[in-house]
């Protein structure tokens, strides 16, 4: 989960006037085809359209790439972290989840021109993945192909990168940018 907030709860009832006054509708009822308001998906309330969504508590809200002050700062608080030489893997993790900063792993997607993400977009951290790994976050990006997968391992700006694998002789080289 994400935010602190609990979104399987539904919406408060102020939420749902809100929502039916933008879309004319309550929000649990169908929308019936033909003529009526326009599907506004960025006007509805933040718990709206985290309840929309397939993951509830894991939706990345594109709505909020529009508070540009707020990444702006957010960025600015990332870099000053970054550039601070006690920098670990964990601050940077412990950072991202305190301030809810989750444009930061999923500007992955669009840093990386990755054509996934435009149906929806969710972030999972510390997804496990068997009894052994854990990828520091899954991130999921819904297109019309359907979902695509993209598992986000985060390291220390200041430490080693190589490491030795005990099964294989060579060292391998991991590039954080």
């Amino acid at each position: 989960m994400l935010y602190e907030r609990d979104y399987h709860l539904g919406l408060t009832e102020t939420e749902e006037q809100q929502y039916e006054e933008i879309t004319g509708r309550k929000f649990w009822e169908k929308r019936v085809s033909g003529f009526g308001r326009v599907n506004n998906f960025m006007a509805y309330p933040k718990a709206a359209r985290m309840c929309k969504s397939l993951f509830p508590n894991n939706y990345l809200d594109v709505a909020e790439l529009r508070d540009v002050e707020r990444l702006e700062h957010a960025n600015e608080e990332f870099l000053s972290l970054l550039d601070n030489t006690e920098c670990t893997e964990r601050s940077i993790l412990n950072f991202i989840r305190e301030k809810e900063y989750y444009h930061i792993i999923g500007s992955i997607i669009w840093g990386l021109s990755i054509n996934i993400g435009n149906h929806g977009a969710y972030l999972f951290p510390e997804f496990q993945l068997g009894s052994s790994y854990k990828a520091d976050y899954l991130l999921l990006g819904k297109s019309s192909g359907g979902f695509e997968f993209i598992f986000v391992e985060l390291e220390s700006p200041y430490g080693n990168i190589v490491i030795q694998h005990p099964w294989c002789s060579k060292s391998f080289l991991y590039q954080s940018n």
